[in-house]
């Protein structure tokens, strides 16, 4: 589940007062029953809690607190045999070990994010990949019946590309679908999405995009790709079908077959073209 910037805040924050509660009541315990087998695993609770949630700067916040809670606990009940060296001493591994666990345990969950982000992008080109424009599409389905917004999704597919691709060779190939995602990715809005959903066929996501401006805006985009198609005198053109919901299909399958749909009456009609149909 995905939550806004607001709710996220809101959830660090309780996590926060749910680790300082614990360390509270950890140390609390520490002072009543200084020893109790066992205690300092429990300081360890709350480390994790603030590092994987909320970061690992919290982490070791809560880390040095906890030392701090455990060195009280353990110099106001002081064994008569015990110098004081040795709780000091306990508390400075104790704020060591757990310190090592919090860096150790951020690399992992930046590891983790970082795998997960590139699950969702094109190795390629450096745009979101199936996968990711399927999850987005979904998000968009679900707010469609929900409050009504329209969108749009625009199906680009390069034509002569094959022929271009064999003529002038795939590091050329590879050049100009990066230069196509780049080039769609700077002149759209934040709140849009490009993804390549096929070898050279790319998809555009557009949340509450008026139907009316849609088919200038989508011809706009056309035309800067074939200017920078022209430059390298590759042949390339685009056929597209511009799909706008005002109603929502039942399934992202079904409103990327009727964009894909109205891409393929494109090139049968001859290519270098686009068709905008509106989905009450």
């Amino acid at each position: 589940m995905k939550f806004s910037m607001q709710h996220q805040v809101w959830i660090k924050f309780v996590v926060m007062l749910l680790a300082v509660g614990i360390v509270a009541v950890t140390g609390f315990m520490d002072y009543r029953k200084p020893y109790l087998l066992g205690i300092a695993v429990v300081y360890l609770l709350p480390v994790i809690l603030a590092t994987w949630f909320v970061g690992r700067n919290a982490g070791i916040a809560v880390t040095v607190l906890s030392g701090l809670a455990w060195l009280v606990g353990e110099s106001m009940n002081p064994s008569p045999e015990t110098h004081l060296f040795f709780p000091v001493w306990n508390t400075v591994m104790l704020v060591v070990l757990f310190s090592i666990i919090t860096l150790s345990l951020s690399a992992l969950k930046g590891a983790l994010e970082k795998e997960k982000l590139l699950s969702r992008k094109d190795f390629l080109t450096g745009a979101e990949n199936r996968m990711a424009f399927y999850e987005r599409a979904e998000t968009e389905l679900s707010r469609c019946r929900r409050y009504g917004t329209p969108f749009t999704v625009a199906y680009f597919d390069c034509d002569n590309f094959k022929e271009a691709n064999d003529k002038l060779g795939h590091h050329l190939g590879d050049k100009m679908l990066r230069l196509i995602a780049e080039t769609i990715e700077s002149n759209i809005r934040a709140i849009d999405m490009v993804a390549r959903i096929g070898g050279d066929e790319f998809v555009i996501l557009l949340p509450e995009f008026p139907g009316k401006s849609v088919h200038n805006f989508c011809n706009r985009i056309r035309e800067l790709l074939l200017a920078e198609m022209q430059k390298h005198e590759c042949g390339i053109t685009f056929s597209l079908g511009i799909a706008t919901f005002n109603c929502p299909p039942d399934s992202v399958d079904e409103l990327l077959a009727k964009a894909d749909n109205l891409m393929y009456a494109v090139k049968k009609a001859g290519k270098d073209s686009m068709k905008h149909e509106v989905f009450d």
